[in-house]
């Protein structure tokens, strides 16, 4: 009889479990839980471990700083005030400068996906480089010009429909190509990027199973 992972996993039949959970896989799924992160903040910025970047803040306080408080977490990209909080364009959490917050503890849903890096080929007179046939990405973690009018490691903005001023670079919405500054010249880039997974948590419990 056919039935979805998700029906299978819920029985909890031990002579199925582990076919299941390799089905899953299991460690793909529970890293999507919600997860609890205390660290350093740095320049108005907490880092997240590169495989765990946020994707929407739940809570957020800030405990060591001029400002020790709990903080409103916004939605959108909007410009950061007092006693606010943000996922910035890395997946990382951002403060407000004259909050001068030093230490926070956040509860964050975590971003999908697989970080991966790359060497591309990006068309100068545009500033696009194409992600490799198959990879959408999700978030731009990193990139360094390594052709170009200036190299090295370039300033990652949000999301965006445009080609980024000079010495910046950006994820474009569609996820399928990286834009540099034009003015910028790059004809080669290494970026690291989370990209979706070939099959998502999701797609795996609605999998129609056999066993």
């Amino acid at each position: 009889m056919s039935r979805t992972l998700l029906t299978v996993l819920d029985e909890t039949n031990p002579n199925k479990l582990a076919s299941a959970l390799h089905e899953l896989p299991l460690g793909q799924a529970l890293d999507l839980v919600p997860k609890f992160y205390r660290g350093v903040v740095a320049s108005n910025v907490l880092v997240l471990p590169d495989g765990a970047k946020a994707a929407a803040i739940l809570s957020c306080i800030a405990t060591i700083g001029t400002t020790i408080n709990y903080l409103t977490p916004l939605l959108t990209n909007a410009t950061l005030a007092t006693l606010q909080c943000k996922v910035n364009a890395t997946g990382d959490i951002a403060f407000f400068a004259t909050d001068a917050v030093t230490e926070a503890e956040v509860v964050y849903v975590t971003i999908e996906g697989e970080v991966v890096t790359r060497t591309i080929t990006v068309v100068a007179g545009t500033g696009v480089g194409a992600l490799p046939t198959g990879d959408v990405a999700v978030l731009l973690l990193s990139a360094t010009v390594l052709a170009g009018t200036t190299l090295g490691a370039k300033t990652v903005l949000p999301r965006a429909v445009a080609a980024p001023a000079t010495t910046n670079v950006l994820l474009a919405l569609n996820g399928d190509n990286i834009m540099f500054a034009v003015a910028d010249a790059v004809t080669s880039a290494t970026v690291t990027y989370m990209r979706i997974p070939t099959r998502t948590v999701e797609q795996a419990l609605r999998t129609a199973v056999q066993y």
